[in-house]
């Protein structure tokens, strides 16, 4: 059992990135949509987390809310911005509005590089599923569409996993 410094640091962050991801995925899953309330919780968790506990870890406590509130920005308008983009060169919606709050959750938990980490893991996973639910059935949704939500929240978490067991080791 891990019991170093920041042990109880870490089971607090990861109490709350669980507490997001978890519903949300299976949220998603089923009904298609990421709860507002999960997503702002998230949000406002994130950026409290890391502006109370952070600080002290090489950051002062200005330092870690400037850092949490860019990747929550950085969540927001770049998916936000790409998810408007790809829908006005496609001609139909390819990101909702759920997706663009919890990549916003994600950075304010994980800043920037995090985010950056997340989206390129999700979008991995995401082609993995879709093709593999290709192979095992014919039609994947109605719409052709696959929620991304889940993905994301794999993603954040195996990440999060990882880099704690980088700091353990």
């Amino acid at each position: 059992i891990y019991t170093g410094e920041g042990a109880v640091k870490d089971l607090i962050a990861l109490t709350f990135i669980l507490s997001v991801i978890v519903p949300c995925a299976f949220i998603d899953a089923e009904h298609r949509k990421l709860p507002d309330k999960l997503t702002y919780f998230g949000m406002i968790s994130g950026v409290l987390y890391n502006w109370v506990f952070i600080a002290g870890r090489g950051m002062t406590h200005a330092d870690s809310l400037l850092w949490s509130l860019q990747g929550l920005l950085a969540g927001v308008v770049g998916l936000g911005s790409f998810a408007w983009l790809t829908g006005k060169l496609l001609k139909k919606r390819t990101l909702g509005m759920g997706d663009v709050k919890y990549a916003g959750f994600m950075g304010a938990i994980s800043g920037i590089p995090g985010l950056l980490t997340a989206l390129c893991a999700a979008s991995v996973l995401a082609v993995a599923g879709y093709a593999i639910a290709k192979i095992f059935r014919k039609k994947v949704s109605a719409d052709g569409m696959v929620p991304f939500g889940p993905y994301l929240g794999t993603a954040v978490y195996a990440i999060y996993t990882l880099s704690w067991l980088v700091a353990v080791v």
